[in-house]
């Protein structure tokens, strides 16, 4: 775990890491209303209790899992780097931060931050915009220089289309600002100026608490079944373990386990006589829409559908059922997201099984 095969090289490292961190609160999130009928929790209930629970969640899990599920990380809102404080340039001095902080000597930006991040090998980074940040000490001779050219091109009005901006996110001016010190050149950033989109084959491996390993690799062998979202089978750390527990995680990394009986297979279908009831049918859409990795943590509920009558795609109208039974829509909230299987006719004179047919 050294750096470009040298071992010995311990004060460098092939990976840079995004450490997710909680939202700062200055006020306690108000419990969810009370249930209209006691006991019983209908759908939107359920969400609001699921984004209650979210919402104080103070670790960097819930961060971290909706990052994963959406394979993407966003800027942060607030500009950074040498031009921050020109909002002509508007989001482009916006960025998402990494570090490469050798991986067994994190415990300072953990504390920072959470023991919930995803790791990338920086030749993935580099491909996707990542750079080093240039820390360039706000006294010195260099940061007047800078200065210099940013009063020079603001004096001869903002060319937005000047390469010169594409570089300022990544220059920083560390020092003491109003009597206080900044300084986090110990970090060693790398930042992106842009969104980073990724897919589970590009993550090296994730930073969770020792404790919760177990319960992740189910996680994702249940949503393998499902397919109710990516999968990341990668090696999975914890940020307080030794250089030799690290390497030996990411040197053999387990395969995932079976999934639970629990588990719901994309392509299970269910039976069901009953016409669906519109406030379900909203509901589920809704979810869908306005926040489909809502149902994180969430096991498996179920939301049964059913269809009065088979109706021709085409058209819309109607349609005679063809050789066999009518079947109904099964729905489901999984554990990542919301999936419908759709199933209009069993062709009952036909050997093969169900979910060869769909």
């Amino acid at each position: 775990m050294g750096y470009r095969g040298r071992d010995d090289w311990r004060d460098m490292s092939d990976y840079v890491v995004h450490f997710t961190k909680p939202p700062k609160r200055t006020r306690p999130v108000p419990d969810p209303p009370p249930p209209a009928n006691p006991g019983r929790l209908s759908l939107k209930e359920l969400v609001e209790h699921i984004r209650t629970d979210q919402a104080r969640d103070t670790t960097g899990y819930t961060q971290m899992m909706s990052i994963l599920y959406s394979g993407e990380l966003t800027p942060g809102p607030a500009p950074l780097g040498a031009a921050r404080k020109l909002s002509e340039l508007g989001d482009s001095q916006r960025v998402v931060c990494f570090s490469e902080i050798p991986l067994d000597m994190l415990g300072r930006l953990v504390e920072r931050r959470s023991r919930y991040g995803i790791g990338f090998r920086k030749d993935v980074l580099v491909g996707k915009g990542g750079t080093p940040l240039w820390y360039v000490d706000r006294e010195s001779p260099q940061a007047a220089a800078v200065r210099e050219i940013i009063q020079a091109k603001v004096g001869e009005g903002i060319d937005l289309d000047d390469p010169f901006w594409t570089l300022t996110p990544f220059i920083d001016h560390p020092g003491v600002y109003n009597s206080r010190p900044y300084r986090f050149e110990w970090e060693r950033e790398w930042r992106v100026a842009a969104e980073v989109k990724f897919t589970p084959e590009e993550v090296a491996f994730l930073f969770i608490p020792e404790e919760h390993h177990e319960d992740a690799r189910q996680f994702f062998a249940d949503a393998h079944i499902e397919h109710s979202g990516p999968v990341y089978d990668c090696a999975y750390i914890d940020p307080a373990w030794s250089i030799e527990q690290i390497e030996k995680a990411v040197e053999s990394v387990p395969p995932l386990p079976d999934p639970r009986p629990s588990a719901v297979p994309w392509w299970s279908i269910i039976q069901t006589g009953s016409a669906p009831s519109v406030p379900h049918m909203v509901a589920v859409e809704q979810l869908r829409e306005e926040s489909p990795d809502t149902l994180l943590g969430i096991q498996v509920i179920w939301v049964q559908l059913g269809a009065p009558e088979p109706v021709d795609l085409v058209s819309g109208e109607p349609e005679a059922a063809v050789l066999g039974h009518h079947l109904g829509v099964a729905g489901w909230a999984g554990v990542v997201a919301v999936g419908v299987v759709l199933l209009a006719v069993d062709l009952d004179h036909c050997s093969a099984a169900i979910s060869e047919q769909h």
